[in-house]
């Protein structure tokens, strides 16, 4: 993100583990990343992907969604390769 190589970030967490991984992105770099949550899917469908950059998703919420699993696939994310 400080080279500018990073806009939109989706960290894929164990269920168990996702609130920890909100709490040290915040603690350690000081990244505010929200955590997907089925009501904030609800409420705004794909469009959650355009408007929250820096997400954590649950991956057992994932897996079991094939039409979140499209949504993602159809939204632009920066990537490594």
């Amino acid at each position: 993100m400080i080279r500018g190589d990073v806009e939109r970030c989706l960290v894929v967490a164990p269920g168990s583990l996702v609130e920890q991984w909100q709490d040290e992105l915040w603690q350690k770099f000081g990244l505010n990343f929200e955590i997907l949550t089925k009501d904030m899917i609800e409420a705004a469908g794909a469009v959650t992907f355009q408007r929250e950059p820096l997400l954590i998703a649950r991956l057992d919420h994932l897996s079991r969604n094939e039409g979140l699993q499209a949504k993602l696939e159809a939204t632009d994310w920066d990537s490594s390769s």
